[in-house]
């Protein structure tokens, strides 16, 4: 059987080859290879396209199962929303249901990404999945029997939504060991598409057991979704991580992931960008059942329609993501899914027709899907394997809070000043993302390296020296001529940023009183075993503001001094007399 093209995939073959595709540790595929599902299949060269990730069959096999366990989740999130309705249907507690399913990801999230950079992502994903059904199995029966209350159905939300924002960091940073770098940004697009699969149908399904079987239904067939997902990571055995073996603590993993974001600045672009994006945009997910109800006057029908509108928008946004990119690039892709954004929520503040909103609503969820699609791919394409899973989680945690701070403020706007005009100031929040977009617009992504400059241990760390957990001073002597004053300090201006980002603190750059050509760059490590990793953690990019840093120098070779502080109450209060930002 010939595959030469995944778009011409069998799927009764993948169908009856499933065990198969479990039982695989997620094997390395060739970018120029075709999928080989059964024996005596021919491999044929292929071209790159949305669906050349599914040529890694565990990435196929954990697709299939998310996307049942999307499905899941999609249904009790309409189904939550709905039941706060019947049981409180004030705008207040009706927004809370978001802001209890978002605020998790805010105080978890980071930490589940520096967790999965430095311990078995599939351990941890595996423990997520388990917490999460437990709550759902617990919320399936309160609900079965009439127990559920307003404020019972947002502490079941709240614990569900802790174990998602162990499981979704992980996954997300997971994705670059099941397939090929070269599919990266393909295999995100059909996560996303995977999700608003979800998003699509979900809502009907969710609907039709409401209205037959009852609301307690949707939480059952929710908690039996998640089985599928933790049967396959039960089976998979990823390869081992460098940084799995070599471990840092994670208070420390944390305080290094926010290090990083904060100094580098397309990803921190990117972060504020989402954050104001979400903001608005999550005016939709916190009021849609009041929108349903009360702008369209309807019913459950309408609200399952809305959302299914939504979430089919976003599947065909997902399905033209990669022509929009290879078009427009990703900053005007963007920036023009932000203005579509602005113009479909304007469209549902000035009517009341069904119909008419379906339509705006389906194009907002296209665009938001475009868009959040490149912010995701730019993270993960410009952030360095040792930190992605930080990176992720704090891009995760940007989207959320921004839901559970929309659920919150457009909330308690909607009971002051009515429905309509939190719908026109949830667009003017929007625009202003786009505002921000335009001003400051993302990197190139073909400008970023994240491949690792591999530089070689540096002599002090090959000495047998017993420092303990103390804080290392690292000085850095440069003699640099007048003439070369100002270059040499725009350089270092750059490297401070690149030392702080790989875990230095206390950065400063002294000059010498009596010989003005001789600087003094020193900063603080946290103990000699972070200060042997910080060589692992330059990318091309870093090493070569390092070089050009040390170009200045008249020998081309500043002189490093490696110092033990002994004894120490904390790190923090090691003396250092800084500069002013140079």
């Amino acid at each position: 059987m010939l595959y030469s093209h995944p778009r011409e995939l069998d799927w009764l073959s993948l169908l009856r080859h499933w065990p198969r595709v479990i039982r695989m540790s997620s094997p390395e595929i060739s970018p120029s290879l075709a999928v080989n599902i059964s024996q005596g299949s021919r491999i044929l060269p292929m071209k790159n396209s949305l669906f050349s990730p599914f040529t890694t069959r565990f990435f196929l096999a954990i697709w299939i199962a998310t996307l049942v366990s999307n499905f899941g989740m999609q249904i009790h999130t309409m189904a939550a929303g709905w039941l706060m309705l019947r049981l409180d249907p004030s705008p207040q507690m009706v927004a809370l249901v978001q802001v209890a399913a978002s605020l998790p990801y805010m105080f978890f999230a980071l930490l589940a990404g520096a967790l999965s950079d430095i311990y078995d992502k599939r351990k941890i994903m595996l423990v997520a999945q388990l917490f999460s059904v437990s709550a759902a199995a617990a919320m399936a029966y309160m609900t079965y029997c009439e127990l559920i209350s307003p404020w019972s159905l947002l502490l079941f939300v709240l614990l569900i939504a802790i174990g998602a924002s162990f499981f979704h960091p992980t996954w997300a940073a997971s994705v670059r060991e099941m397939v090929p770098r070269k599919y990266l940004p393909e295999a995100i697009s059909l996560n996303a598409i995977n999700f608003n699969l979800g998003r699509s149908f979900a809502p009907a399904l969710g609907g039709l057991l409401i209205t037959v079987f009852g609301i307690a239904w949707a939480f059952i067939l929710n908690t039996l979704s998640y089985l599928g997902v933790v049967a396959i990571l039960w089976r998979w055995k990823p390869a081992a991580n460098e940084e799995q073996q070599d471990r840092e603590p994670v208070f420390w993993a944390l305080r290094v992931g926010v290090g990083y974001a904060l100094q580098t600045d397309y990803i921190r672009v990117v972060i504020l960008r989402i954050l104001l994006c979400s903001i608005g945009a999550g005016m939709f997910w916190a009021l849609m059942p009041i929108i349903a109800s009360e702008h369209l006057a309807g019913d459950a029908a309408t609200f399952t329609l809305l959302l299914t509108g939504m979430g089919l928008g976003s599947v065909g946004g997902g399905l033209l993501i990669t022509r929009a990119r290879q078009i427009l690039g990703i900053q005007r892709s963007s920036v023009i899914a932000q203005l579509s954004m602005v113009l479909c929520t304007v469209g549902v503040a000035l009517t009341d027709n069904l119909i008419f909103c379906t339509v705006v609503i389906s194009l907002l969820g296209m665009s938001w899907m475009i868009f959040i699609a490149n912010m995701n791919v730019s993270i993960q394409m410009s952030a360095p394997a040792w930190v992605v899973g930080r990176m992720l989680a704090i891009f995760q945690s940007a989207i959320l809070l921004g839901f559970a701070a929309a659920g919150l403020l457009w909330g308690w706007t909607a009971t002051a000043f009515g429905l309509t005009i939190t719908i026109v100031l949830a667009a003017a929040v929007i625009l202003l993302s786009c505002v921000y977009a335009i001003l400051k617009p993302m990197l190139n992504l073909d400008e970023v390296s994240t491949e690792n400059a591999n530089l070689p241990p540096m002599a002090a760390e090959r000495r047998r020296t017993e420092t303990g957990k103390s804080p290392i001073i690292v000085t850095v002597a440069y003699h640099v001529t007048h003439n070369n004053t100002t270059a040499f300090l725009d350089s270092m201006s750059r490297l401070r940023a690149v030392r702080l980002r790989l875990g230095a603190v206390n950065w400063s750059l002294q000059q010498e009183i009596e010989n003005p050509e001789r600087w003094v760059e020193r900063f603080v490590g946290k103990n000699w075993e972070e200060q042997k990793r910080r060589p692992k953690r330059y990318s091309h990019h870093d090493n070569d503001i390092r070089l050009q840093a040390a170009a200045f120098d008249e020998n081309h070779a500043p002189k490093y001094t490696y110092m033990v502080i002994r004894n120490p109450e904390r790190i923090d209060n090691v003396p250092f007399t800084p500069l002013p930002p140079v």
